[in-house]
């Protein structure tokens, strides 16, 4: 597959899609964005994949990213708007061999990235409430 480098912070345009691989559903800035929810099951099954609740073994967190490169591949499949991009982020032990998975398939691992504005009036602890915005997105490098 031959796609146009791109810099190592972007946003995506011409109608390009991107794949939710995290546990969590698109907010509506990422939907705007071109981010696409694969569905309550496919999140859930992330989730585990995602999750640890022990140490994880090499061998383990090797695994778990190659099934979660199975849900990716299966996922775009059904939907043919894709193109190879798809937004991650797994806890932080799990980056590297996620992102050498997807990459050795052909697919292009996108972290969201957030500005954080605080906004409105001051609470009883001094502090302002925060909101994010979504402001685009890095390619995860190895």
């Amino acid at each position: 597959m031959t796609r146009k480098p791109l810099s190592p912070s972007f946003s995506i345009n011409g109608g390009q899609s991107i794949l939710n691989l995290t546990q969590f559903p698109a907010t509506p800035e990422q939907v705007a964005a071109g981010v696409v929810d694969p569905g309550e099951e496919t999140r859930i099954e992330i989730y585990r994949n995602s999750t640890f609740t022990s140490l994880p073994s090499p061998a383990l967190l090797q695994s778990r990213a190659r099934n979660i490169v199975d849900i990716a591949t299966r996922s775009i499949s059904v939907f043919t708007q894709f193109s190879p991009y798809v937004m991650i982020n797994p806890p932080p032990y799990l980056v590297k061999d996620l992102t050498v998975c997807l990459k050795d398939h052909d697919l292009v691992p996108v972290f969201p990235f957030s500005i954080w504005e605080r906004t409105g009036e001051r609470g009883e602890n001094g502090r302002r409430p925060k909101l994010w915005h979504h402001a685009g997105f890095i390619e995860a490098i190895v």
